[in-house]
């Protein structure tokens, strides 16, 4: 497909090609016809009034450039040419004014004036009413601004004003020369000349550390000038204005005077008209011509076609000259460019090469044979692409794209080549702890980078070992470890932990990676999705005794897996039908003997299985999070019920676990209940393990915060089991400390300053506690004494159902009254 593709794209390059080459000829047979109509009957035409002859190359191609444009849009251009540069004279402005008359008169109707030049632009204005009867005129390359003020007062007046900037030219000249004395300027007795004239001396006044010299061109002939001319010392900057006339009256177009200045001058000259810098001059700030050109004839379309409106058009545009420099004289010189930086400067005639002169037709032919070779080398490397093509396609079908290690498909082909070699080996289930985490507080690319560096290191391994290494998916990595069997105590676990739990570096952060591993050893009467089965079951077995572990797969582990499968059906059913109930045990205050309040137990309805059987399995299988929402709303219905039944509140305290934290819309499900139930929020606690904290930090505290802004007291819960209980107190939102009933058992008797130091410590903070399990008097005894707070245990009451409470709530207030 790619090569089809390609050689479409060739074949199209061809075409394309082609179409400009027959373009260019075209172009160059339009621009031989002067005056050739075109076959189908214009519907405008343009009158073009140039104030020099045809013989003047730039007036030649400004009006074969109008023509061939003008067009593209049918419209017809007629040129005439008043030759004042010739000849000067009212004459010849009296003859051509006639023999104009006489041609409108009798010839086409025209739509527009097009007038090049000072001379054209006032004799369009002038006679604008008596032979052009009220014609748009549109005037360019008039450097003179009072002279375009005076033709814009004219309402059917408008064009193009390119200002001369001599001044800029002297700046820049000045940049090249810095130690230059004089600065020449030549020029002619034409009005034109002499305008330029006393623009050049009103510098000196500018520029006093020079002397400013001005060779008039009309005051010599032609040999006396190159005389005068060759005089000139190289401290100084030469700057060509117009000078057509010598003292015989002689003319000489631009292209005459520039290669005259270059034959006789010592020194590189400066110029304003364009053209000649392309030949001959070193450069300057410059009118460019076709730029002009383009603007004035797309004026004046949209003026014939009514696109601009030319009476609602004020005075005149005013067209911004350009530096521009000859690479070739620049070098011939050995001149700087470094001395015009700062400048936007336009190079020209840097490679004047061959190409370069002739680029519009041999562009298209180069086009044309680079195509015709991209096609030819398409052609006949299309099967070996193909044949890496489909290499290509293979190495994708059978690696991971992001790490490069085989797929899932590969290391199960690979699995069974192992197996079919009948040696031992063992099959390594990886799963990166805290991953989800990793992505959620970082980001996806940290992530992505961390999956890289622990699949580099495994294709190490790889490379050195016994070991076939596989990204399985998501986070998990799968591997066989060829020739032997692993145990539990086998070396071989420990450098693979090693391996990935070296710090892997990610911008300013450093990450251990701590994983949890199944291991699965071989075995003949194992299939191989049993190996992958199994594996599974070890790996999840490590998450569910810690953190960071590795487990060997055992048979007697399927059995746990299916009665853990068995129980999250059991689970699925009674989250569907009502088959939770909820219990409540109550919390006294040791001190005065009253109700504190109560905590909510939940219970499945087939009472046989306990607690500490269903709620492990919840949490490891997504049902924990529903079971939390089923307890919060029965408890908040049987707070109002209470109330309505006439009985006082108490607070009641409801266990969240880590499984709830994913639960982003439990605390507005939890407010919206406590809403609609008129429940206060000071009467709801939420307990809490330190479990939940250590598994997410930040998520924790984020909801530990939106508990507290909601007004929900949290208690910590199973205070004294875990690692570092203690030090969490000093920051944790929690108001109330629960001990629990196994740290009671073991410490009440043996070690009760332990218990006593536990109860010191949490007063210190400016904290309650509950004290679990108690179930014998002389512990009531030895609590009191050491200041306990509230109590909970089989001593005053089992848990309770919502019916119970009612009883319990009578019973203890008749023991007040009494």
């Amino acid at each position: 497909m790619f090569n089809v593709l390609i050689i479409l794209i060739s074949l199209l390059g061809i075409l394309h090609g082609a179409l400009k080459l027959s373009k260019e000829y075209a172009s160059i047979n339009l621009m031989n016809e002067r005056f050739t109509e075109t076959k189908k009957e214009p519907s405008k035409r343009v009158l073009y009034i140039g104030s020099s002859n045809p013989a003047d190359e730039t007036g030649d191609n400004s009006a074969n450039f109008f023509k061939h444009k003008l067009s593209e849009y049918n419209i017809s251009l007629v040129s005439e040419y008043m030759d004042m540069l010739t000849f000067n004279t009212a004459e010849n402005e009296n003859l051509f004014y006639e023999n104009l008359k006489y041609k409108l008169e009798n010839s086409f109707i025209f739509d527009a004036v097009m007038a090049d030049g000072e001379a054209a632009a006032i004799f369009a204005e002038k006679h604008s009413k008596d032979i052009f009867n009220g014609l748009p005129i549109v005037f360019f390359n008039v450097d003179d601004s009072k002279v375009a003020e005076r033709l814009s007062k004219n309402s059917f007046v408008t064009g193009v004003l390119s200002p001369s900037y001599l001044k800029d030219t002297v700046e820049i000249a000045l940049r090249l020369f810095p130690f230059a004395k004089n600065i020449y300027a030549i020029y002619d007795n034409s009005p034109r000349g002499l305008r330029r004239q006393n623009d050049f001396f009103d510098l000196q006044g500018e520029y006093p550390a020079y002397v400013f010299r001005g060779i008039n061109a009309s005051e010599y002939t032609r040999d006396n000038l190159a005389k005068r001319i060759q005089m000139i010392d190289k401290n100084s900057i030469f700057i060509a204005l117009d000078f057509n006339y010598d003292s015989e009256k002689n003319f000489y177009n631009f292209k005459e005077n520039t290669s005259f200045l270059k034959k006789n001058l010592k020194i590189p000259f400066f110029c304003n008209i364009y053209g000649a810098i392309s030949d001959d001059s070193i450069g300057g700030k410059v009118d460019n011509v076709r730029e002009i050109a383009e603007y004035a004839v797309t004026l004046t379309i949209n003026i014939i076609n009514k696109n601009i409106d030319l009476f609602s058009m004020k005075g005149y545009e005013i067209f911004e000259t350009e530096y521009v420099f000859n690479d070739q004289i620049m070098s011939k010189y050995k001149l700087s460019k470094k001395s015009l930086e700062g400048y936007d400067i336009t190079y020209i005639n840097q490679h004047k090469l061959y190409l370069e002169r002739n680029k519009n037709i041999l562009l298209p032919i180069v086009e044309i044979i680079i195509f015709l070779l991209i096609l030819t080398l398409m052609l006949i490397g299309a099967l070996t692409e193909l044949y890496f093509s489909q290499r290509r396609v293979r190495e994708i079908a059978l690696h991971d794209t992001h790490t490069g290690l085989y797929n899932r498909y590969s290391i199960l082909k690979k699995l069974e080549e192992v197996r079919n070699q009948n040696i031992k080996f063992s099959v390594i289930l990886i799963d990166i702890d805290n991953f989800k985490s990793i992505n959620d507080f970082n980001s996806h690319e940290c992530g992505d980078r961390i999956l890289l560096e622990i699949a580099t290191r495994l294709t190490g391994l790889v490379t050195e070992s016994n070991y076939e290494a596989s990204r399985y998916y998501g986070d998990k990595f799968l591997l066989i470890y060829k020739g032997a069997h692993m145990d539990s105590a086998d070396p071989e676990i420990y450098f693979l932990r090693q391996l990935i739990g070296n710090a892997i570096q990610y911008n300013d952060k450093t990450f251990f990676i701590e994983t949890n591993i199944g291991i699965v050893n071989s075995n003949s009467s194992y299939s191989l999705d049993d190996y992958f089965i199994n594996a599974d079951i070890a790996m999840n077995e490590a998450k569910t005794i810690g953190k960071n572990k590795y487990v060997l797969f055992t048979e007697s582990m399927k059995t746990i897996v299916a009665k853990n499968a068995e129980m999250g059906e059991l689970l699925e059913d009674a989250c569907k039908n009502e088959g939770f109930s909820v219990v409540y045990q109550p919390q006294i205050n040791l001190e005065t003997g009253e109700i504190y309040g109560y905590e909510a137990l939940v219970r499945l309805a087939d009472k046989s299985i306990m607690p500490s059987s269903f709620i492990p399995i919840a949490e490891k299988d997504g049902h924990i999070a529903k079971i939390g929402r089923i307890v919060t709303e029965k408890v908040i219905r049987q707070m109002a019920e209470w109330r309505n039944s006439g009985i006082e509140l108490h607070k009641v305290s409801i266990n969240f676990s880590v499984g709830q934290a994913g639960d982003k819309s439990y605390i507005p499900y939890m407010k919206k209940l406590m809403t609609t139930f008129d429940i206060p929020t000071d009467k709801l606690g939420i307990e809490i393990t330190e479990s939940l904290f250590l598994e997410n930090k930040t998520q924790a505290m984020e909801l530990f915060n939106q508990f507290t802004e909601l007004g929900i007291k949290i208690a910590l819960d199973d205070f004294g089991t875990g690692y570092s209980s203690i030090s969490y107190l000093s920051y944790l939102p929690v108001e109330i400390v629960k001990i629990d009933k196994s740290t009671v058992d073991y410490y009440l008797e043996s070690k009760p300053e332990f218990i006593e130091n536990i109860v010191n410590l949490v007063h210190c903070l400016g904290m309650k506690i509950v004290i679990e399990g108690v179930e014998e008097q002389w512990q009531i005894d030895k609590l009191r004494k050491y200041d306990c707070d509230y109590i909970q245990g089989y001593f005053y009451s089992k848990p309770l159902t919502g019916e119970e409470v009612k009883d319990f709530e009578f019973m203890r207030m008749k023991m007040k009254l009494i």
